[in-house]
């Protein structure tokens, strides 16, 4: 498994943003999001658009080992 498959954390997302890269084969949208961990850490999850699209700054998010992406928390 990958480390992001891997990885586990519980935490707030506390800012979204929207990266265009250029690439040489044209244009790349990058899906960030800068989260909270409870643990204090803070860190940016690049994510896809369908999964951005379904997070608030503020909402709780769990990511569970063996997992690809976060959930909102209950």
């Amino acid at each position: 498994m990958n480390q992001q498959v891997d990885s586990q954390f519980a935490g707030e997302v506390i800012a979204l943003s929207v990266q265009r890269v250029t690439l040489t084969t044209g244009m790349r949208t990058d899906y960030l999001m800068r989260i909270r961990a409870d643990d204090g850490l803070q860190f940016t999850l690049q994510v896809k658009d369908d999964v951005y699209a379904s997070f608030a700054v503020g909402d709780r998010k769990v990511k569970q080992a063996g997992t690809r992406w976060p959930t909102k928390a209950a």
